[in-house]
C-alpha cells in the first residue's frame, strides 16, 4: 500500500512520464514570450517612446556640455555650472510636462462618444 503524500514514479509507460505540473506551465510561458515578442508596437507607445527618449539624450547632451564648459581640473563644478544644471533640470522637467500634454492631445481618440457643442 502506497504512503499518502509521498509521490512515487509510476512504473508502467515509463518512456512517456512527464510531470504535466511543471511541463505545461513553462511551455505556456515560452508560448506566450514567443507571441509577444512577436507583437508589434502599437504606433502610439512607439511615438511616445521615441520623443521621451529623444527628451532625455537632449538633457543629458545638456548636462555634458555643462560638465564640459563650467568643470574645473579636479572634476568639481563651479557654481555658475550648478546652476546651469539646475535650470537643466527644471527645464527637463517642463519639457516633459509639455511633451506629456502634446501628446495627450495630439494622440487622444475623437471617437470617446462626447459631443461637443
Amino acid at each position: 500500500m502506497p504512503m499518502v503524500g509521498v509521490y512515487t514514479r509510476p512504473t508502467t509507460n515509463a518512456g512517456n512520464y512527464r510531470p504535466i505540473a511543471v511541463r505545461e506551465p513553462l511551455r505556456s510561458a515560452f508560448d506566450r514570450a514567443g507571441e509577444i515578442a512577436q507583437a508589434m508596437v502599437e504606433r502610439e507607445s512607439l511615438i511616445e517612446i521615441v520623443v521621451s527618449v529623444g527628451a532625455v539624450v537632449a538633457m543629458l547632451a545638456a548636462m555634458f556640455a555643462i560638465g564640459s564648459s563650467y568643470g574645473a581640473a579636479n572634476s568639481t563644478l563651479s557654481s555658475q555650472g550648478g546652476q546651469m544644471l539646475v535650470w537643466v533640470i527644471v527645464g527637463f522637467i517642463l519639457l516633459m510636462t509639455a511633451v506629456g500634454v502634446a501628446l495627450a492631445y495630439l494622440l487622444n481618440d475623437s471617437n470617446d462618444g462626447t459631443v461637443s457643442a
